[in-house]
C-alpha cells in the first residue's frame, strides 16, 4: 500500500503547478452567481443543441425520424431537471460537482486526489470558452457530446435487417430517455457524461471492427477510456483485443503471443499501479477494506479473504450488489428513499429479462458484447463498496445491457405488428 502511495503523491507533485488549494464548499456551487437573465442564454444553448442534435441524427447518421426525436427529448429532458433543479433543489448532492465547477468558473485545477480528471481539465480550459464559463451550459454541452456519441454507436448495431435496426434504434433511445441514473448523473456537472462517451466510442468501434474489420474508432474510444478512467480501459481494452485477435486470420502462433501479451500487461498494471505488492487473497481483501473504511454509511461488502476459494464464494454475491445496488444484497441498509437508484434497479432487471428471453439470438448476434458485460461486472464488483457508486459506476455497464436489451423489444415490437 505505501507504495501506492507514493506513487500517487508523485502524480500530485507533477500536477501542483495548476493546482488550486482552495478547500470547495459542500454545496451546489454549480447554482451560485445565476442571475435572472442568464436563463434567456440557457434557452439559446438549448434550442442550438436540439437543433444540432437533430441535424446529427438524420442527416450525418441515418437514423430514424423516431429515435432521433427521443434523443432531442432526452436532452430537453436533462436541461429541464438542471434547471428545475436550480429553483426547487430536489436532486442530491454530489460532492463531485464542486470540482469540475470549480474548474470551469476559474481554469484552474482542483484540490483532488484523482489523476482521472486531468484530461478533462485540459478539455475544460477550451470548453470553457464556448460556454462562457458557466456550469449549466457546460453540462449542456457535456449531454449534447454525449447523445452524439450515441448516435454514432446506434449507427453501428449490427445486423443486415434494416426495420429491425430501425426498431432497435427507437427502442435503445427511449430507454435512454428513461434512465433514472442518466437523469440523477447526466443533469449535473460530472465526468459521467464523458466516461458514457467513450464507452460509446468504444462500443461503435468494436461493432465496426467486428462487421467491418475497421479498428480507428476502437482505438480513439479505448485511448478516452484510458484518459477518463484507467478501471474501464483496464477492464474492456485487453477483453477487447482479445475478442478482436480470435477473429482475425493471424496464425494461432501469433493469437496465443498476442493474448499472453495482453495478459501480462494486465497483470503488470495491476500488481504494480494498483496493488503495490504481490497477488495474494489477502492483499486483494486488504485493499478492498481499506476502501470501505472510507465509505460512509453506503460502504458494504468487507470481506476477509484466505484464499482463491473464498474468493470465489463472495464473488456472486458482490456481483450481484454490485448490479443491482441499492438492493440490500450485501447489505442491510434502508434504501426506500433512493427513488432513482431503485428505479435504476428495476431498468437493469427488465434489460436482463429482455435478454435473458431471447437469448439464442443474443448469442449470435451479441456474445462478444455480453462477455464484455461479464467480464465488466466481476472486474468492478470485485472493489466497488458504495451502494449509490455502484448505480454510478455501472451506467458503461447498463448502456452495453441496453443494445441487445432494445434488439428483443424491437424483434417483439415487429412480431406484434406482423412484418
Amino acid at each position: 500500500m505505501t507504495a501506492l502511495r507514493i506513487r500517487a503523491k508523485v502524480i500530485i507533485l507533477h500536477t501542483s503547478t495548476c493546482r488550486a488549494t482552495t478547500k470547495l464548499p459542500d454545496l451546489k456551487t454549480y447554482f451560485l452567481d445565476i442571475h435572472w437573465y442568464d436563463y434567456g442564454l440557457y434557452l439559446v444553448y438549448i434550442l442550438l443543441f436540439v437543433y444540432l442534435l437533430h441535424r446529427i441524427g438524420r442527416v450525418a447518421y441515418g437514423l430514424s425520424s423516431l429515435s432521433v426525436k427521443l434523443q432531442m427529448f432526452t436532452f430537453l429532458l436533462y436541461a429541464a431537471v438542471l434547471i428545475a433543479d436550480s429553483f426547487l433543489d430536489f436532486l442530491p448532492f454530489l460532492p463531485d460537482t464542486g470540482m469540475y465547477t470549480y474548474m470551469i468558473k476559474t481554469g484552474l485545477y482542483p484540490d483532488t486526489t484523482s489523476v482521472n480528471i486531468l484530461a478533462l481539465y485540459y478539455f475544460s480550459i477550451v470548453i470553457a470558452i464556448l460556454c462562457l464559463n458557466s456550469p449549466i451550459i457546460f453540462t449542456f454541452f457535456n449531454v449534447f457530446f454525449f447523445l452524439v456519441a450515441v448516435q454514432f454507436m446506434m449507427s453501428r448495431f449490427p445486423g443486415e435487417d434494416t426495420k429491425l435496426k430501425d426498431r432497435q434504434q427507437t427502442v435503445f433511445a427511449g430507454m435512454m430517455l428513461f434512465w433514472p441514473a442518466g437523469l440523477m448523473y447526466l443533469s449535473v456537472p460530472l465526468r459521467e457524461t464523458y466516461i458514457l462517451l467513450a464507452t460509446a466510442l468504444f462500443l461503435a468501434g468494436f461493432f465496426s471492427y467486428l462487421q467491418k474489420r475497421k479498428f480507428l474508432m476502437l482505438l480513439t474510444g479505448s485511448v478516452l477510456l484510458l484518459l477518463l478512467r484507467m478501471q474501464l480501459f483496464v477492464c474492456l481494452a485487453p477483453l477487447a483485443a482479445f475478442l478482436i485477435v480470435l477473429r482475425s486470420d493471424v496464425h494461432r502462433i501469433w493469437k496465443l503471443t498476442t493474448v499472453l501479451i495482453t495478459i501480462g500487461l494486465v497483470l503488470t498494471y495491476l500488481r504494480f499501479m494498483i496493488l503495490g505488492e504481490p497477488f495474494s487473497p489477502e492483499a486483494l481483501s486488504a485493499l478492498r477494506n481499506e476502501y470501505i473504511a472510507d465509505g460512509g454509511n453506503l460502504a458494504y461488502g468487507n470481506v476477509a479473504w484466505q484464499s482463491y476459494g473464498d474468493m470465489l464464494v463472495d464473488m456472486p454475491f458482490l456481483v450481484l450488489q454490485f448490479m443491482l445496488s441499492p438492493m440490500p444484497i450485501f447489505s442491510s441498509y434502508d434504501t426506500t428513499g433512493m427513488t432513482l437508484a431503485n428505479l435504476d434497479v428495476i431498468l437493469v432487471i427488465t434489460l436482463l429479462l429482455l435478454i435473458l428471453a431471447d437469448l439464442r439470438f443474443h448469442w449470435k448476434h451479441y456474445r462478444y458484447l455480453l462477455a464484455i458485460v461479464v467480464v465488466f461486472a466481476v472486474v468492478f464488483a470485485m472493489y466497488e463498496y458504495h451502494l449509490t457508486g455502484a448505480v454510478r459506476h455501472r451506467m458503461p455497464m447498463v448502456m452495453m445491457l441496453m443494445i441487445p436489451a432494445a434488439a428483443t423489444a424491437g424483434r417483439l415490437w415487429g412480431r406484434f405488428r406482423h412484418d
